[in-house]
């Protein structure tokens, strides 16, 4: 490895001294709690310049203007949450760009992306049955993706949270083993698992929750005008264009309900034969983000692969041979993938009595 001069290294120590640098206080701030986010300035020279905060689509949430600074003497910034309209930002990260002008005339950027987003190890994860908890470590904070469902290519059952940011350490989530329609004990199944998946955030970042706003993405759907100013450039962040992450999509996770419609009933259970139709119907809340998104729906009976429709619709009816299964009960699952990768699921358990048509 070619080694600089000694004066070149001096040099190249008194540059990056030169720049202001920005710190955030805390990881985190619940706005339920009337949170603030504090930064601290420290400059070598006096300056003026501008705090803007974004969301994770790049769209410029927040401008804050900073009082003239003294070289030297930190300079103590506060963010209660709101974005420039004065309405509080829903829960999702928001990175921060520092842009300053020292005395000189000189404009100075705050890099907040040190390097591209990258794979985070979601750590020591593990679901305790006798605490009824999901554990788990995280190296750097990250955006984390969650699901339970069945290894060896069975159906994801149960989705926790989708790309949510959270900060580094130690995190315990309750879980008390079942799905969320009280199907199937999922922590009880042959072959559970847990799947895990998180990337890291953009630094420097403030984690926002606690917020009385929906999802991000009814936020930004409801109110496009309030994100004004472009996506910033390569230029405007720092680095190289390619080196930069991709904004994240917030397409909503695409909850759905799942029917089998009957008018016989077999201990509870609707009673179906033959040729079965399933309705499968998205949320009204979440339908137009998901059809303009793109989406599939993946059919399993009794935990294993059956079949998968590749254009979704809502609401869309996906066909089951109830022939190729005894009669008796069984249970019927239905996983919904949008194209960005979001993934819900809901089951249903079912009567099989085919012997009676015949």
């Amino acid at each position: 490895m070619r080694l600089l001069p000694l004066s070149l290294m001096l040099l190249a120590e008194l540059a990056s001294a030169q720049v202001p640098t920005l710190t955030i206080d805390r990881p985190r701030i619940d706005l339920s709690r009337h949170e603030s986010a504090y930064f601290k300035l420290d400059a070598a020279k006096d300056g003026q310049g501008f705090l803007r905060i974004f969301g994770p689509d790049w769209r410029q949430a927040k401008e804050i203007e900073l009082p003239a600074f003294i070289a030297n003497q930190p300079l103590s910034i506060s963010w209660n949450g709101t974005d420039d309209s004065g309405a509080q930002v829903p829960d999702e990260a928001y990175f921060v760009v520092l842009d300053v002008v020292d005395t000189l005339g000189k404009a100075h950027q705050s890099n907040p992306i040190a390097k591209p987003s990258e794979q985070v190890v979601v750590e020591d994860l593990v679901y305790d049955s006798l605490k009824k908890v999901i554990e788990f470590r995280l190296e750097r904070a990250a955006r984390v993706t969650l699901h339970a469902g069945i290894g060896n290519g069975g159906p994801l059952l149960k989705t926790f949270f989708s790309g949510k940011p959270l900060p580094k350490g130690e995190h315990v989530l309750a879980w008390d083993g079942w799905d969320d329609g009280q199907t199937l004990n999922i922590a009880t199944s042959q072959n559970f698992k847990l799947f895990a998946h998180a990337e890291s955030l953009w630094e420097p970042s403030v984690i926002i929750t606690g917020s009385p706003q929906k999802t991000f993405s009814s936020y930004r759907r409801e109110t496009p005008s309030r994100f004004s100013i472009p996506i910033p450039s390569a230029t405007r962040v720092g680095g190289l264009q390619e080196n930069l992450p991709k904004p994240h999509d917030y397409t909503p996770e695409p909850r759905f309900s799942l029917r089998v419609e009957s008018d016989e009933i077999e201990k509870t259970l609707p009673v179906v034969r033959g040729d079965v139709e399933l309705q499968v119907v998205l949320d009204e809340s979440i339908r137009i983000p998901i059809l303009e998104r793109r989406f599939e729906i993946i059919l399993f009976q009794d935990l294993e692969f059956v079949a998968e429709v590749e254009e979704g619709r809502s609401p869309a009816l996906v066909s089951w041979d109830s022939r190729t299964v005894p009669d008796g009960p069984h249970v019927l699952t239905v996983n919904v993938a949008t194209l960005p990768g979001q993934m819900s699921a809901a089951s249903t358990r079912v009567w099989v009595d085919n012997d009676a048509a015949e």
